[in-house]
């Protein structure tokens, strides 16, 4: 299987040996919307297409596949791909609350991607409407940004009339990796 080389100083692995759940790519890649294209990818970044279920991937060819990707088709892809993740990937059923929808997040991302230091989600209220959600992983912004809107629009309270998801600018970002996201309704 080729290896996958990163592009310079964009979404690099925390940790070389991490993996990545085939259910996770499929469930990505349903959202692309570019079946052809989709594959293509795979296929240039050494992973079979498609991918297995069950099977482990590089994670380092995974994030090339999305830097590629965000290359080729545009940031806006990689949102609306976050965003169907969550239609098309295993995420929690029944949570009570945004909140606890949120902070489960960090425990379905460590069941789908294994490696050392692989990063964490956390998640905390804010205020009574609103919720602070910390990310530091390797993926894309807009595609984390895509996954958080996704399920603070399945998990959006019943009160909640406008729902807001957007970059936190006031804490400054570290690198591509450490986001702050503000939840809002």
């Amino acid at each position: 299987m080729p290896l996958s080389l990163p592009t310079p100083g964009r979404y690099v692995s925390f940790d070389p040996a991490a993996e990545i759940n085939g259910d996770s790519v499929r469930a990505v890649l349903a959202g692309l919307f570019l079946p052809h294209q989709g594959r293509d990818l795979l296929i240039r970044h050494g992973l079979p297409a498609p991918p297995v279920p069950g099977q482990w991937y590089p994670m380092q060819a995974w994030l090339n596949i999305l830097a590629e990707a965000e290359d080729r088709f545009g940031a806006g892809t990689l949102y609306q791909t976050g965003l169907l993740m969550v239609d098309n990937g295993v995420f929690p059923t029944g949570m009570p609350t945004l909140l606890e929808a949120l902070a489960a997040l960090d425990g379905v991302y460590n069941a789908n991607v294994r490696g050392r230091h692989m990063g964490y989600y956390r998640a905390h209220a804010s205020g009574p409407r609103e919720v602070r959600m910390e990310r530091c992983t390797p993926h894309p912004q807009e595609f984390e940004l895509g996954v958080i809107t996704g399920l603070a629009r399945r998990y959006k309270p019943a009160e909640a009339v406008r729902l807001a998801v957007e970059v936190d600018r006031r804490v400054p970002p570290e690198g591509l990796y450490k986001t702050t996201f503000h939840i809002s309704w």
